[in-house]
């Protein structure tokens, strides 16, 4: 079976998973230089921005322990893996 990837709805991603908006509702994203239907996208509402908030701040408390010097390490780090998985040579 093939999906055809241009028409699959495109979810939202919230506290990590990709999961539809509250409501189900979806709309179409267009090109702002061709106008052509890019692919169905999840139309987000109050209640999926709460959840995001929500889901963002959980970490909050982790974050708050270590120095900015600490902090800003992970930081690298998480960069660091990022370029390599992707390819990007530093």
């Amino acid at each position: 079976m093939t999906v055809d990837a241009a028409r699959s709805v495109r979810n939202l991603f919230v506290d990590g998973q990709w999961a539809g908006s509250e409501s189900g509702e979806t709309f179409d994203a267009t090109s702002p230089a061709t106008g052509e239907v890019i692919a169905p996208v999840a139309k987000d509402g109050r209640a999926d921005a709460e959840r995001a908030v929500e889901a963002a701040h959980r970490p909050r408390a982790a974050l708050a322990g270590p120095r900015g010097f600490e902090r800003s390490l992970c930081l690298v780090r998480i960069a660091e893996a990022k370029t390599s998985v992707i390819g990007i040579e530093q």
